[in-house]
């Protein structure tokens, strides 16, 4: 609740599931739909071509992660190959949407005076 934004990359896993089989990762994609928050979603442009130990090993798991790339495919969506390349796609994506969303964000201590910069860390550490 406290995330400005919400990024999810999805590959070529559908990660790991609750008791009614939802990814937690899914569940948390759509808790961010439900409440408004922004959303960037990376999904893997070519996902039959990773390596098969990086992938879903069921059929079951393989319906459920390409439900969810679907789901996911309904908002802002950017494809990518490669890490290097991702890297890049986020970042650019994210100033992009910091642009369109303004947000709080995170505060620096040197932007508040001395006593609330103090209650600040003490805060961040507790």
């Amino acid at each position: 609740d406290d995330s400005d934004y919400f990024i999810v990359v999805i590959a070529g896993r559908y990660g790991a599931t609750n008791d009614k089989g939802m990814s937690y990762t899914e569940m948390e994609y759509r808790y961010a739909l439900k409440t408004g928050k922004p959303i960037l979603a990376f999904l893997h442009r070519c996902p039959e071509e990773i390596k098969a130990a990086f992938t879903e090993d069921t059929q079951e798991g393989r319906e459920k992660l390409e439900e969810f790339r679907n789901l996911a495919k309904k908002k802002l969506v950017r494809f990518w190959t490669d890490p290097s390349e991702l890297g890049r796609m986020v970042s650019q994506s994210l100033i992009k949407l910091q642009k369109q969303f303004p947000s709080t964000g995170w505060v620096r201590s040197d932007s508040l005076d001395g006593t609330d910069a103090a209650q600040e860390l003490f805060r961040l550490k507790r």
